[in-house]
């Protein structure tokens, strides 16, 4: 069973930006974005967005832009260099909230429920949010995600 194991809050005042790759609906297999996630891991992409400068978070990210583009990368501080061949997004102002979900790699919970929903409903009932505010920006953390273990934590984090 799926539960909230954490929430974290970190100002976002023009300090963060994503470089990576940004990706549309055309690039998209069965509404998903696994080839460009497999492209990622096995040409090394994360290594290579990091030669220059190391992240703010170690983790690699799936982030859903303003504009539903959809992106994969890493979050860096915002004056950090962009290599050859990969763009940038700065995260808009606000307040970063990630929500750490556990849940069960086993049992499909973690790739079959809608994540996004499940956290941003428990950030409603939990009033953090008020039922009408919307998220400028979404991001997936794979920090500490382990598909190997039975149990393992996935983060989304909601920029409002």
């Amino acid at each position: 069973m799926l539960k909230v194991v954490e929430l974290e809050n970190e100002v976002v005042h023009h300090s963060l930006k994503l470089i990576g790759k940004r990706y549309t609906e055309a690039d998209q297999e069965n509404g998903m974005y696994q080839n460009q996630w497999k492209t990622w891991f096995e040409g090394d992409l994360f290594e290579d967005v990091m030669k220059d400068c190391a992240p703010h978070y170690a983790s690699p990210i799936g982030f859903v832009a303003e504009d539903d583009a959809y992106w994969i990368g890493q979050i860096f501080r915002s004056d950090a260099p962009v290599p050859a061949t990969y763009d940038s997004y700065s995260l808009p102002n606000g307040v970063l909230v990630n929500v750490f979900i556990e849940g069960s790699t086993q049992n499909g919970e973690l790739f079959e429920t809608p994540l996004v929903d499940f956290a941003w409903n428990h950030l409603k009932e939990a009033k953090v949010i008020e039922p009408e505010r919307q998220p400028k920006v979404i991001l997936e953390r794979y920090e500490y995600f382990d598909p190997s273990q039975e149990k393992t934590i996935m983060i989304i984090g909601f920029v409002i």
